[in-house]
């Protein structure tokens, strides 16, 4: 069963986008990250929900839902929309890095929320 308290919202994020790109490669490219660090968060993904979720094609490019993966994609998708403009509408909301991080890792975390403001459209 899928514990969300073992869950971080980046890994539900990197899934939705990889369930629209079917490519490692491609979703990397569109949240900004690595292809590596890509991988590292559908390995995550995989324990969490017990299931490979995407299997390499069998023509070699792209990959492939596995059903479980299917039946997440809309509620995934949906909540995330709904998260997205939940924070959007919160009046406090500071959509640039601030000034006062002190180190390059606090930058691009920020830098990470800020672009899933705008990732999904």
């Amino acid at each position: 069963m899928f514990d969300m308290k073992k869950s971080e919202l980046h890994l539900l994020i990197s899934l939705d986008t990889l369930l629209d790109e079917l490519n490692v490669t491609h979703a990397a490219q569109r949240l900004h990250i690595g292809q590596s660090t890509l991988s590292g968060h559908l390995s995550r993904l995989r324990e969490l929900f017990q299931d490979p979720l995407l299997v390499p094609s069998e023509t070699g490019r792209g990959m492939v839902p596995t059903e479980r993966a299917l039946a997440l994609r809309p509620a995934l998708a949906d909540a995330l929309v709904r998260l997205r403009d939940a924070v959007a509408q919160s009046p406090n909301l500071i959509l640039e890095p601030r000034q006062e991080h002190s180190s390059s890792q606090q930058m691009t975390a920020c830098s990470r929320s800020w672009h899933w403001m705008s990732w999904r459209r």
